[in-house]
């Protein structure tokens, strides 16, 4: 028996957004007759709060959505998360004193805002042009946090640099982080509670969803959990070869309007 799809989620850059970062008026017309529907339509971005919200805002999204790769739920223009797990403190402690010591750049994520040691730096400047929010130089106090980081973000040179420094934490971490490459060049690192597909799991849960109803589009490492959780997993084709390999259907390129074209073939 086919399944009525009741929750909708779609990561945001490389999948719903074009390479511009724009939400495409196919795209958002095609949210906008699926929310209209009645279907949640929800994001779960490793944006942090403030730089997804707009796009939310223009998404139709009419549930809670997640951000900071699932690490927080909000609702749209609500100061409360629903939904909470960062670093512990201590061990985001650990990781910014190891990334001081490699010589590695890296960023946190406290209290929606997004802390650099230098906004001049190439690789902030870079993360700025994408994330359209303005990062804040600490300096030093970059590597002693006040308060557990919702996430931490390396960038690195290059995908295949991205990828050794991924081995390394992983062997070095375990499993008291989750750990995934992004984008090709960024290491997402957040509390393990909280990929988004436990995230989506819980949200579901909580609009009272089975999530054998949900269908669910991203395309890069960290959107993989999320696409083996739902019911419907899709990916943009253009999207890494490891993650087209786990979704049920390889849709067009993201900058063909992939949403438009999953939400017509399997909700509208």
């Amino acid at each position: 028996m086919t399944r009525q799809i009741r929750l909708v989620a779609f990561d945001l850059d490389g999948t719903l957004l074009d390479t511009k970062g724009d939400l495409s008026p196919a795209n958002a017309r095609a949210l906008a007759r699926v929310a209209k529907a009645g279907v949640c339509v929800t994001i779960a971005t490793g944006r942090m709060y403030p730089s997804a919200l707009p796009v939310a805002k223009a998404a139709s999204v009419n549930v809670p959505f997640l951000c900071y790769n699932g690490a927080v739920v909000r609702e749209i223009d609500s100061e409360t998360p629903l939904y909470h797990a960062p670093i512990d403190l201590p061990l985001a402690l650990e990781v910014l004193g190891l990334c001081r010591q490699k010589g590695w750049y890296v960023q946190s994520y406290q209290k929606d805002e997004l802390l650099v040691f230098d906004d001049a730096d190439p690789k902030a400047r870079f993360y700025e042009s994408i994330s359209r929010i303005k990062a804040r130089s600490v300096k030093e106090a970059l590597y002693v946090p006040q308060w557990p980081p919702e996430k931490l973000l390396i960038v690195a040179d290059d995908s295949e640099q991205a990828k050794a420094y991924c081995d390394f934490l992983s062997d070095r971490f375990g499993k008291r982080l989750y750990i995934a490459k992004s984008k090709g060049r960024f290491i997402e690192m957040v509390n393990p509670i909280a990929d988004k597909g436990r995230t989506l799991a819980w949200l579901a849960a909580r609009l009272g969803i089975d999530m054998r109803d949900v269908l669910a589009m991203g395309d890069s490492f960290n959107d993989m959990e999320m696409l083996r959780a739902a019911g419907v997993a899709l990916t943009p084709g253009d999207a890494c070869r490891e993650v087209r390999e786990i979704a049920m259907e390889v849709g067009p390129p993201h900058d063909e309007d992939a949403v438009a074209w999953a939400l017509e073939k399997y909700v509208l």
